[in-house]
């Protein structure tokens, strides 16, 4: 079975047909910079993410505030990555941890209310909407072993709300995110598209803020704009946003990078099925999970606790 630190190791040697892009800004006063993860790989994936099943999965609300029946239609094995939104006729869900729904199975997955103000409609259809913005996905990782999340999960909505518009009375979050997206459609319009890639790190003051990694470019096509997407509280910020200005040196980039690959993060199980696997990653300053299927890493997430 492949470990985190192989996969990890990959990408900082460069192996396995991973390389590191050129670091890059959003824009000329950005306070951040993107570095790219590309791989170039010749193999078939053995799943599609839930954005590609469309009408051949069914996700219905199962009456109560912390689980929904996703049932998988399709042949084969549907990736439903944490921090991914639900929405329908019902309150708006997030994915509180990633899982795999094989082929024909009909399974109950754990998510969490980020509408607080909506009621639950039993057997109500939900919808695939993106993933929701980092600040929210550290929630689920920084608070997992506490079991009940549902608290925490709504102050971090409600702390996104204050920051973005403090005057707009909604608590949906995917409204809140996508009103972001919107004000901030110009950078996000801008970024580059980067052939075979599989992933990014997002570089702030502090180091490295946060790692996005699938397995394979094909996976990268249908859902890194939502990854990319869910990075928008960061990759908006500007020198102007904060009191001191550091000077951009991009060739000091991959060393922060690598650095941060190397270290030795704890690694703990938190669900799993017949052929697949999603384990917590920790450290004292970073949280996040990765998720295993046949014995091969699918995806990593890994984020700062703090920005």
């Amino acid at each position: 079975m492949e470990t985190l630190n192989e996969f990890l190791m990959n990408i900082t040697n460069v192996t396995s047909g991973f390389s590191l892009g050129e670091p890059y800004r959003p824009r000329s006063d950005s306070i951040v910079a993107i570095v790219p993860i590309t791989r170039q790989i010749r193999r078939q994936r053995g799943y599609i993410t839930l954005s590609e099943a469309g009408e051949r999965v069914s996700i219905k609300d199962t009456g109560r505030i912390d689980e929904v029946i996703v049932t998988n239609n399709t042949e084969k094995p549907i990736f439903i990555p944490a921090a991914w939104m639900l929405s329908g006729e019902t309150q708006t869900r997030i994915v509180t941890q990633s899982v795999v729904v094989l082929a024909g199975e009909a399974y109950k997955i754990s998510v969490a209310c980020v509408q607080r103000s909506r009621g639950i409609s039993r057997d109500a259809i939900l919808r695939t909407s993106g993933a929701a913005p980092k600040s929210v996905e550290r929630v689920l990782h920084q608070r997992r072993a506490q079991g009940n999340i549902q608290d925490e999960v709504w102050d971090g909505v409600e702390k996104l709300r204050e920051k973005l518009s403090p005057g707009d009375e909604t608590d949906n979050l995917m409204d809140i995110h996508d009103r972001h997206k919107r004000a901030e459609e110009t950078i996000l319009r801008q970024l580059p598209e980067v052939p075979n890639q599989v992933g990014f790190f997002i570089l702030v003051q502090k180091g490295v803020s946060s790692l996005e990694c699938l397995d394979l470019p094909d996976s990268w096509r249908v859902i890194g704009k939502s990854l990319i997407e869910k990075e928008v509280e960061a990759i908006s910020q500007t020198k102007g946003d904060f009191d001191s200005i550091f000077e951009y040196k991009p060739q000091q980039a991959y060393s922060v990078l690598r650095a941060l690959l190397q270290r030795q993060f704890v690694v703990e199980p938190v669900i799993s099925g017949p052929n697949w696997e999603t384990t917590g990653i920790s450290a004292i300053d970073y949280a996040g999970e990765a998720t295993i299927m046949d014995g091969t890493i699918i995806h990593v997430s890994l984020g700062r606790k703090e920005y």
